[in-house]
């Protein structure tokens, strides 16, 4: 699997991770509750007498269109995982992140469940056929550990928080669906390759939006290795083979997107090699000589009596005795 690692999330609402798009990942070492082990009380999370968060982490998100969210969240083992979902409006605002703004909410101890009984599942989220919004802490019949998805609102942020009930350490990872996408930077290489002779050169421009700067690494041998530059700008390279250029774009959210492109550079032409029907020639013969078709090149022949051409292969009827030999 590829995935973006979210490397250290946040463990409460104001501290928590931006989302840039909708791309699964993987959280893993989920221990401990940061400063406020109870930013979800009122909501399913919570129980009398006890916390609501026991191994949190937190995400936000910001909605780019008015569409359908769902998601699903896989234990990385096979632990009791619950999570509330909090619409913080318009601004970025914690104090928002209440029981009224709690929109779906699920808490259910289906890992354990009496299997007689009860329904035992792992995997819990926004599913598009679901019809409950919250599911209670505990064991109770008709729970799937599913809500019912979200219609999310353009330009509204959304706050997750995901509790591991069990001390394990252990993480989950996440995969999101729906029609609504998230706000985010995108990143997109425009590329170009120029006049082969007797260099070749490549020009690259940033096609990226919504990003607050650029980062380009442009690979082994490259006359410019890295720069900020939105472009265009040309680039050589000092050996030949396969190169690999990244452009990363970042939001001041701490979003981070990456496109590259991948290519095979070409330090100096190579001489052409020519092929010719025959190694000496009498008039009445034809001489016919021939290179190899390159992308983007020009070819220029010379020869006895002034003789030019521009194909990649000549034909050249041996009429008198000063083209013979």
């Amino acid at each position: 699997n590829n995935y973006t690692p979210i490397l250290q999330a946040g463990q409460d609402c104001g501290t928590a991770s931006f989302l840039c798009n909708r791309q699964t990942f993987t959280q893993t070492n989920v221990s401990g509750t940061g400063t406020n082990p109870n930013e979800a009380a009122g909501t399913c999370l919570a129980s009398p007498g006890v916390n609501s968060e026991q191994n949190s982490v937190w995400y936000k998100w910001i909605a780019a269109n008015n569409g359908t969210l769902t998601f699903i969240i896989t234990p990385s083992s096979r632990d009791d995982i619950d999570w509330v979902l909090f619409d913080l409006g318009t601004t970025n605002d914690c104090t928002r992140a209440t029981p009224a703004n709690a929109i779906r909410c699920a808490a259910g101890r289906g890992v354990d469940c009496d299997p007689q009984t009860q329904h035992v599942y792992t995997k819990t989220g926004l599913s598009l056929t679901a019809t409950d919004y919250n599911e209670a802490s505990g064991c109770f019949g008709g729970q799937d550990g599913l809500v019912k998805y979200v219609d999310m609102l353009q330009d509204h942020i959304y706050s997750l928080l995901i509790n591991n009930f069990d001390s394990s350490n252990h993480g989950f990872t996440i995969a999101f669906g729906g029609t609504g996408e998230f706000v985010g930077p995108s990143a997109k290489i425009d590329f170009a390759q120029n006049n082969p002779c007797p260099y070749q050169s490549y020009t690259f421009k940033s096609l990226s939006t919504n990003y607050s700067n650029l980062q380009w690494t442009l690979g082994e041998g490259a006359s410019i290795s890295m720069t900020t530059a939105e472009g265009p700008f040309d680039v050589s390279y000092s050996t030949s083979g396969t190169k690999t250029v990244v452009l990363e774009a970042f939001n001041d959210k701490g979003c981070k997107v990456i496109d590259t492109k991948v290519f095979t550079a070409v330090a100096k032409n190579p001489p052409p090699l020519i092929t010719a029907n025959q190694t000496s020639y009498c008039v009445g013969d034809t001489i016919r000589m021939s290179t190899a078709l390159q992308s983007n090149a020009t070819y220029r022949w010379t020869g006895p009596n002034n003789f030019t051409s521009a194909e990649a292969s000549i034909k050249i009827p041996v009429d008198v005795s000063s083209r013979a030999g």
